[in-house]
Order: C-alpha cells, then structure tokens, then sequence
C-alpha cells in the first residue's frame, strides 16, 4: 500500500516514523524532486537492499550506491541521504544509458532542487496487517491510502 503525508517529511523524520511503527514493512520512500509535483518514480528504498554489486563502481566516488555496502543494523538518515544523492549523481553520469533507455529525468535539476530544498518525502509504500495499517491511518500526519496490492492468507478475519 502506498501511504501518503499530509506534510512533507525530512529523512530524520521519516526514519523516526519507521520506528514509531516497527511492525510494519517500509519498502520506499517517494522524494520530492521538484515544485511542479509528480514526475515519475525517484525515491529511497528502505532497508539494507541492492545487489552486492560494489565491485563494479567506484566507491569512493559513489559511495552508498548499494544500501548493502551499509554495515549497521539500523540505517541511519545521513546513509539514506549520502544513498540518495549518490544514486542520483550515478545516473546523472550515465548519459550514454540515459539515451539508450530514453530517461525523461534530468538529473542535474533533480540534483540541483534537492541541494536546495533538501530531501523531503511526501509518503511511503508499505506492507502490513489491516491492525498496522489502521495504525498508520491513525497517524497525525497521514492524508490518504492506495491499495496497490492484497492477500488473502490463514490469517484474515
């Protein structure tokens, strides 16, 4: 389900919301990129993901391109944020695959908007039971719901 905010959230912010409802699974993060509103999916996955592909980039240049490279437990707000901007700066320097693959996004904007404005998440996609969910429903900040997907299991009332 993708939950959204009523108000834009910090990383700090969004990371404290992941523990205040530890029960539920975060999977993504949309990030603001520009004022003009929604233009295509750019955010953070949430947790320690990738590919275990470190070996093939230049990690000093991009560092926290693979959230794998991450040796914690809990992935702190500045990690997501040096993961986000990295990612961001590896694209913006593939222009030859960005052609290829016919990339609408212009990074340097993108890039150039989140250095100003900073890194701000208007919501999150998430997994949970109708209970957790309930709870996030509940929660002062929260301003709609979009069921992407459901299961029936063993569990349902």
């Amino acid at each position: 389900m993708a939950i959204s905010f009523k108000n834009n959230i910090t990383v700090k912010e969004l990371c404290d919301y992941m523990k205040k409802y530890d029960k539920v699974g975060f999977f993504y993060a949309p990030v603001k990129i520009s004022e003009v509103g929604y233009q295509g999916y750019t955010g953070i996955t949430l947790g320690r993901s990738g590919y275990g592909m470190t070996n093939f980039y230049d990690k000093e240049k991009y560092p926290y391109l693979d959230l794998l490279q991450y040796d914690g437990v809990d992935i702190p707000p500045e990690i997501y944020e040096e993961h986000f901007m990295t990612l961001l700066n590896y694209m913006n320097d593939q222009k030859k695959f960005n052609k290829v693959i016919r990339s609408y996004f212009d990074y340097e904007s993108i890039i150039s908007y989140v250095e100003q404005y900073g890194i701000y998440s208007y919501g999150v996609v998430v997994k949970g039971t109708v209970e957790e969910v309930k709870k996030l429903m509940e929660d002062e900040n929260y301003d709609d719901i979009f069921v992407l997907d459901t299961w029936l299991t063993s569990y349902t009332n």
